[in-house]
């Protein structure tokens, strides 16, 4: 029976995919936007291994697009990336970001395919945002995230709106590979990641999101059980590290209370985990992130703005902990010009309370004409302790710069 079940999960996870594909390449598009980037990195110094690159360079080739019919109620989103790292091949080259297929009827919407979906209301960390996997190889702290297959259904309200989501299929965390750079000391074994259920990649997973607004006040409450996102990193007999992915559930809280320029907001996810298969002491725990975010408007009387944000984050595993940000605080500032470049500017640090271990990042983007965009990204690791999860980026402070040139087809 278990193996007819295991079937029956493994065929809807490839219909998804399968029927998402077929769609986009069956439906002539009016207009195909193409995007071409070029990404490189370079550090300040050598890494702890050897055979560590000084730089690393990213190409990529994207494509959106975007078409309706049947009078607006049925609509195709393509949003699909192909990459090619010089570094790291831990992950597929092939990234469909969003690819799918949605229908609206007066206040339902039915969506099929893969998407990116984002929970949270705070700036630097977002401990209930889990439906969607971290992209570690391009990003270290895993703000990019990789396309989840799903089903869900929306049901929109005057209070609020509220998701069902039938999860139709487990992407793996993606890591830096050996010569890559802003990775683990001992070597991610990604090939032989092990699963608590036996189902493995094919297991659905299940999640429900009520998100309200009651005049200034934003509230959301979510549930989440199936196959965790971060995985637990078990070392082997090869002196490696091998991702172990478990089941829990997680509830989730969202709040963001509107008050002028500023902004009051909070999230927390309290996770169980199946205590008999973890191999963490801590299966319990709650991580949440809390603070402020004041925006000040029309600088010197001109159209920009600069944001300012005060955050503190925590994970009740303490020691435990798979995250380095487990007390923390984190400020930042962003410059938004408004212009028609879209000139944004951001420079942030967080600051371990108990190690004293410090991040700085930064980024910024601007367009340049109309086909042209110009983003600039980097970080600095001070003082790192070696009990903090960051210890192993001592040397990886860099600075970043893509270039991407848009145009439609």
């Amino acid at each position: 029976m278990w193996s007819i079940i295991s079937t029956k999960r493994s065929f809807i996870s490839q219909l998804v995919s399968a029927l998402a594909m077929f769609i986009c390449w069956n439906v002539s598009p009016e207009k195909l936007d193409i995007s071409v980037g070029w990404e490189q990195r370079a550090f300040f110094e050598n890494g702890v291994s050897d055979d560590q690159e000084t730089e690393s360079y990213s190409f990529q080739v994207g494509g959106k697009y975007f078409t309706e019919w049947d009078n607006g109620k049925q609509h195709l989103v393509m949003d699909v990336l192909y990459r090619k790292d010089s570094s790291s091949n831990n992950r597929e080259p092939f990234e469909p970001r969003d690819l799918y297929w949605g229908y609206v009827y007066n206040s339902w919407e039915l969506y099929a395919g893969f998407r990116k979906v984002f929970w949270g209301v705070t700036e630097f960390s977002h401990p209930v945002d889990i439906i969607n996997q971290s992209d570690l190889v391009d990003d270290p702290f895993g703000n990019e995230k990789l396309g989840q297959p799903m089903i869900s259904l929306t049901k929109v309200n005057d209070w609020g709106i509220f998701d069902l989501f039938l999860l139709t299929g487990f992407r793996e965390r993606t890591f830096p590979g050996h010569k890559a750079r802003l990775r683990a000391e001992l070597d991610i074994n990604t090939h032989n990641a092990a699963y608590q259920h036996a189902d493995g990649k094919s297991k659905l997973d299940f999640a429900v999101r009520s998100y309200h607004t009651l005049g200034n006040v934003d509230l959301g409450l979510s549930y989440f059980n199936g196959t965790e996102r971060t995985p637990e990193l078990v070392l082997n007999s090869n002196n490696q590290l091998v991702p172990y992915y478990g089941q829990i559930q997680q509830i989730g809280l969202e709040y963001q209370w509107h008050i002028d320029s500023w902004i009051i907001k909070w999230e927390g996810a309290y996770r169980q985990k199946d205590s008999h298969f973890s191999t963490s002491p801590k299966t319990s725990f709650l991580v949440y992130s809390g603070g402020l975010e004041y925006t000040y408007y029309g600088v010197f009387e001109s159209s920009y703005n600069l944001t300012f944000f005060l955050e503190y984050m925590k994970d009740t595993r303490n020691k435990f902990s798979d995250t380095p940000f487990e007390n923390d605080v984190f400020t930042g500032v962003q410059f938004s010009a408004n212009d028609e470049q879209d000139l944004v500017l951001f420079l942030g640090v967080t600051q371990d309370l108990h190690h004293g271990s410090r991040a700085w990042t930064f980024n910024g983007s601007r367009r340049l004409g109309d086909n042209f965009k110009l983003s600039l990204n980097g970080a600095i690791f001070e003082n790192l302790s070696s009990e903090d999860l960051l210890y192993s980026f001592r040397n990886e402070s860099y600075v970043g710069m893509k270039f991407i040139y848009f145009f439609g087809v």
